[in-house]
């Protein structure tokens, strides 16, 4: 496949996309915005589960260093 017809197709694709979201109603559009919500909702939550989980981590690996050096 050539990188033309790769992004003409990506192209249409997003065209596509564009058309249908212009046309929705006013219960397809209140679903749609309550998903956005739901998923910006869902990411902030999994952002604070990894840096949390990340912190430790770290916590851990410099707690191993600076104990295994003084009992050295």
């Amino acid at each position: 496949m050539s990188i033309k017809t790769i992004i003409l197709s990506l192209a249409m694709v997003l065209l596509a996309v564009g058309v249908s979201f212009a046309a929705l109603s006013t219960e397809q559009a209140a679903v749609v915005t309550a998903t956005t919500t739901l998923v910006t909702d869902l990411t902030s939550m999994a952002w604070t589960f990894i840096l949390s989980v990340m912190g430790a981590l770290v916590g851990m690996k410099l707690f191993k260093k600076f104990f295994g050096k003084s009992t050295s």
